[in-house]
């Protein structure tokens, strides 16, 4: 399983915003307002709402700053909450493709999956060994409880019913985690992308 990634550069510089350091501020603010803002769009499809809801987001963000412990990208921990601010709202578009509808993300997540074709051509070997890395660089930014679905399902191939089992936790929380785990996943993916994916 994937073992805690601590962020210590995304550690640092929430330190140093904490600590009332202007430049630190205004760098975090000047990449995180334009990723949070389009994960917004996309979501609830109103422009006005978006900026709202990132502002909100990012204010909030401010407020519980002390409490961020690095286990996750500040970027992915940032979506969470701007997910919850657009949950409270009742803003999410249900229609918005999620990862289980996408094909090429789909196709990236069993990247992770051993391969079992072993007379595969050296080009698609080493396509397939650059989207392996994307991934996992991708699940080492995600909450653990999420990687670990997401290895669950797409490594060790496990079922729903397998994993609550080993969870002891009922099919439904796993599913609803299972859920959660792919929009971060697709979130964090197309973020260290640059919202490209190549197969």
């Amino acid at each position: 399983m994937t073992s805690i990634h601590r962020h210590d550069d995304d550690l640092a510089r929430a330190s140093a915003i904490l600590r009332g350091d202007g430049a630190a501020f205004t760098e975090f603010y000047r990449q995180a307002f334009p990723r949070l803002y389009r994960y917004a769009v996309r979501h609830c499809g109103d422009a006005a709402l978006a900026e709202e809801v990132t502002q909100q987001s990012l204010v909030t963000a401010l407020e519980k700053l002390d409490g961020y412990r690095g286990e996750s990208s500040l970027l992915t921990w940032l979506f969470t909450i701007e997910r919850r601010q657009l949950e409270r709202r009742g803003a999410l578009d249900a229609r918005v493709l999620t990862v289980e509808d996408d094909v090429t993300l789909n196709a990236a997540l069993a990247a992770i999956a051993p391969d079992q074709d072993a007379d595969a051509d050296p080009a698609r070997i080493a396509s397939r060994s650059e989207m392996t890395r994307r991934v996992h660089s991708a699940l080492d930014r995600l909450p653990p409880l999420y990687a670990e679905c997401l290895e669950a399902k797409y490594v060790l191939g496990l079922s729903v019913r397998e994993m609550a089992e080993r969870q002891r936790r009922s099919e439904k929380a796993i599913e609803s985690t299972l859920g959660r785990a792919r929009e971060a996943f697709r979130d964090v993916f197309l973020t260290l992308t640059g919202g490209e994916v190549s197969q």
